[in-house]
This record gives C-alpha cells, structure tokens and sequence, in this order.
C-alpha cells in the first residue's frame, strides 16, 4: 500500500503531512518507528495501574505525534484523554476513552504495517 492509501485508511489528511514534511520516505520512517516502541501498550499499562503522570505523558504523546504527522482522529483521541488526565486525577471514563484511542491505534497500525517503504 502506498502512503497516500494508507493515511486513507487511517482516516487523515495526506495533502497536509506531505506539505509539512517534503517527503514520503521521511513520513514513512516516523509511522514506522511510532509502532515499533509499542506506546498504546504502555498507556494502557499506565491506565490500568492507575498511573496518572505517566499516563498523562503517553496521552501527550500521542496527540502531539498525530498532531506532527496530520493524524487527525489519533490526535484528537489522545487530547481527550490528555486533557482527562491533566488535572493529576482523571475526570470522565478514561476507560472509554482508552477504548476509543485503542480501537484507532489497532486501525493505524493495520494500515502502517500494511505500507510499503519505497
């Protein structure tokens, strides 16, 4: 799959990535790399084990990579957890929250490990 194919399936903006970065190759790398560090499996982790702070981090994370690279419902699943998770204490079902960033993750990562690097 190439890249613009996939960041169709991911449901983000390919026109703007590619305007901000200059090169497919360089794009490629960075998706790459993110799901090689297994950071959804660490939040989750955080999450679970009520570790607010860390979970925080990974949220943050989370939104500024798909803030960098026009992933924009990644992005917007990890602000609202991040916001959640701001305070020190979460405020709203960060569980639902975790689902949604989850069912996302699982979608991109479908798709990333789908691209072919040329």
């Amino acid at each position: 799959m190439g890249l613009k194919d996939c960041y169709e399936e991911m449901g983000a903006d390919y026109e703007s990535v590619l305007a901000r970065f200059g090169s497919e190759q360089l794009i490629c790398k960075f998706l790459k790399k993110y799901f090689e560090k297994d950071e959804y499996e660490v939040l989750e982790k955080a999450v679970t084990e009520e570790n607010w702070g860390e979970a925080f981090m990974y949220a943050h994370n989370m939104k500024g990579f798909g803030l960098n690279l026009s992933l924009t419902e990644f992005s917007e699943a990890g602000s609202v957890l991040c916001e959640a998770l701001r305070a020190g204490e979460p405020k709203g079902d960060v569980n639902a929250m975790l689902s949604h960033i989850r069912g996302v993750y699982v979608r991109m990562e479908k798709a990333v490990s789908a691209l072919e690097v040329e």
